[in-house]
């Protein structure tokens, strides 16, 4: 049916199939690194649309990952998108992105997206090599589809949905504005994220003072922007500084995912005190 299908295909432009990097100088290790998801942080979206007020899920989750073979420790941040309610009932959809970082760059090591939307069912993932500064495109169910793309100069990667989430670590003010690239499957596009003005937000968790961050396409518009689509973000105006609400303007609607759930990060242990 056309109704589910558009409000998932809206979903699913937040799926983490996407690369990103700021494309101004590359920020120092300990920056990039402290733009992670912390061990256990995990955010819970519901995503609405026209009549359905729960037309779907956002989950992201932090975790450790052991590296392999080295002595570096790893965060494996998770997504999962699918549909709910009654659109779920009428339309299956359902989503999994995987990306490891490493958490002493904050670098992105690797990302993988498999879908499954009815019968149709995609699988796809990025391996980055930065020491040749290229990152492998592989298509399990499209193999011709594989290559090789250039990372662009300048900036470290991130996924989307992840820089969509750590934009409260950007301290952005009204007015500032901060640029991106974004990779979608073999070509890569700039962004200008924009602060715009403080609003007054009312959630499901309560009444926000909000930041409201505007990304907007440079040069061609591509993608959802091509379609005269529109994308913003609203940022919690307070040391906290949630992601309290994502918004996807598109052709058939606007797809709105408010936070319902947020599960900060766990502290380390206390050190042994000396006796």
């Amino acid at each position: 049916m056309r109704l589910p299908t558009v409000c998932i295909a809206t979903l699913g432009l937040l799926a983490p199939t996407l690369a990103i990097s700021a494309a101004e100088t590359p920020a120092p290790a300990h920056a990039a690194a402290s733009s992670l998801l912390g061990p256990g942080e995990a955010f819970g979206f519901q995503a609405s649309w026209g009549i359905f007020p729960r037309a779907g899920r956002i989950d992201i989750s932090a975790a450790p990952h052991a590296a392999d073979n080295t002595h570096a420790e790893e965060r494996l941040v998770t997504v999962r998108i699918a549909t709910d309610g009654t659109i779920g009932r009428l339309y299956r959809y359902e989503a999994v992105g995987e990306t490891l970082f490493a958490t002493d760059t904050g670098r992105m090591q690797s990302a993988s997206y498999r879908a499954r939307a009815g019968k149709k069912r995609q699988e796809r993932a990025l391996a980055f090599d930065y020491a040749r500064r290229v990152a492998h495109y592989r298509d399990a169910l499209e193999p011709e589809r594989n290559t090789t793309l250039a990372l662009p100069e300048g900036g470290e990667p991130l996924d989307l949905i992840t820089s969509l989430v750590n934009a409260r670590r950007w301290n952005l003010a009204p007015g500032d504005t901060q640029e991106i690239l974004v990779q979608v499957d073999d070509a890569f596009y700039p962004l200008l994220l924009r602060a715009g003005a403080i609003e007054r937000l009312r959630t499901k968790r309560g009444d926000f003072s909000a930041l409201v961050i505007t990304p907007e396409p440079v040069g061609k518009p591509r993608g959802l922007f091509r379609r005269g689509g529109s994308l913003k973000i609203w940022v919690e105006d307070s040391p906290a500084r949630l992601p309290l609400r994502i918004e996807v303007k598109g052709r058939f609607g606007t797809v709105t995912a408010d936070l319902v759930h947020y599960v900060p990060p766990r502290l380390p242990p206390p050190e042994p005190k000396s006796i």
